[in-house]
């Protein structure tokens, strides 16, 4: 790759690595991981403490909601490619979206 010419930007020169962006099943399995803990840990409260309705709530609603955020954060991660060129850094995102550092 140390020829390669990207075309969306020639004024850093030739692109010397490309590094491709986080694993999309990677990020799904851990979110569904967390949500998992989350939903254990409402079951069980459900088991031992039946008549703890609002901490169950909020144990499921709190799991729910670090999975969701967790995955939205890193989802445009995974789409995302950086190229180390001779003049700099490029990062390529989301279709074509560029940003030259």
């Amino acid at each position: 790759m140390a020829t390669e010419h990207s075309l969306s930007a020639g004024n850093l020169g030739a692109v010397l690595e490309t590094y491709g962006g986080k694993s999309l099943k990677r990020i799904v399995a851990v979110g569904v991981a967390i949500f998992g803990c989350g939903l254990t840990a409402t079951t069980l409260i459900r088991v031992f403490r039946p008549d703890y309705l609002g901490l169950m709530l909020c144990v499921f609603v709190f799991g729910s909601g670090i999975a969701l955020g967790y995955m939205s954060t890193d989802w445009n991660a995974a789409h995302a490619r950086v190229e180390v060129c001779a003049g700099g850094v490029r990062l390529l995102v989301l279709g074509g979206v560029t940003w030259n550092k």
